[in-house]
């Protein structure tokens, strides 16, 4: 089975993970700052801490905003093994793009920028997406069989 971890279980990162979950994918979260235990929404697998949520993930989605994915790709990236593939959805520049690249070369992950092309709220995780990079075959064949 498929583990994807989603980091930034915001709109969009609960609609990814319900429908990722619902088209029989094993799906964790993490976000430090929701909890989909209490909000109203589709409920994830929240974990408390990031490294419960990444172990063992074929997959990392992150889906928290510009301002923090840098942070979030240098706390992520180390802890994760290189037939992990780390994928960007983020909106942000494209010289933070490279960074987030960079940094996951030096800890031997590949990276997928994925950049989404529509509302998510609209098709949930079948969305439209673009993938780019190192990562973004293999982003592909993961994803592919579960509608995205």
């Amino acid at each position: 089975m498929t583990r994807i971890a989603i980091i930034g279980l915001g709109e969009a990162g609960r609609l990814y993970a319900a429908g990722l979950a619902g088209a029989g994918a094993e799906v964790r979260g993490f976000d430090p700052y929701q909890d989909t235990r209490t909000t109203p929404g589709p409920v994830v697998d929240q974990r408390d801490e990031l490294s419960e949520s990444i172990n063992g993930a074929d997959l990392v989605l992150s889906l928290v905003g510009a301002s923090a994915a840098v942070e979030v790709a240098t706390e992520t990236l180390p802890l994760l093994g290189a037939q992990t593939i780390y994928a960007d959805l983020n909106t942000t520049a494209p010289e933070i793009k490279q960074q987030i690249a960079l940094r996951a070369e030096r800890s031997g992950v590949l990276m997928a920028d994925v950049a989404v092309l529509a509302p998510v709220p609209r098709d949930g995780h079948r969305t439209a997406l673009l993938a780019s990079g190192g990562g973004a075959e293999g982003f592909v064949a993961l994803m592919e069989p579960f509608g995205m």
